[in-house]
This record gives structure tokens, C-alpha cells and sequence, in this order.
């Protein structure tokens, strides 16, 4: 299980650690979307498309976590 820690909340309030808990979950959720929506985008393409803008199939998976890092 990942454990959420933000250390500027560490201390504070209850609120203030909902909301940094909240607001960690919200990006993990984009970074998931992001991953999601490149790698179907990728893998609807044909090889031979693929190959025009130099990506390989195998490719695919590394290329969406990089999408997804740029959350």
C-alpha cells in the first residue's frame, strides 16, 4: 500500500492533512489518466504508423509512464 507523506503538513492540522492527502490522490488519479490515455493512443496506431513518428510497440509502455511523469 503507498503511504502519502508531504512534509509540510507533517504536524498540522487535521484539515491540512485531508487536504494534502486529497490533493495527492488527485495527482496520482491524473498520472493514472495520463498513462492510460497515451498508452491506448499508442497501441490504437499500426506498426507502420508507429514506425513514421520512430516508435516501436515495445516502446509504448516506457513512452506513457514518461507521459504520465509529466503530470
Amino acid at each position: 500500500m503507498a503511504h502519502i507523506a508531504h512534509p509540510a503538513v507533517s504536524g498540522s492540522s487535521p484539515l491540512r492533512r485531508l487536504r494534502a492527502l486529497f490533493d495527492g490522490l488527485r495527482h496520482a488519479y491524473a498520472r493514472h489518466r495520463a498513462y492510460g490515455q497515451t498508452f491506448r493512443q499508442l497501441d490504437a496506431l499500426s506498426d507502420h504508423e508507429l514506425a513514421d513518428i520512430g516508435v516501436a510497440r515495445p516502446e509504448i509502455p516506457s513512452i506513457a509512464r514518461r507521459a504520465a511523469d509529466a503530470v
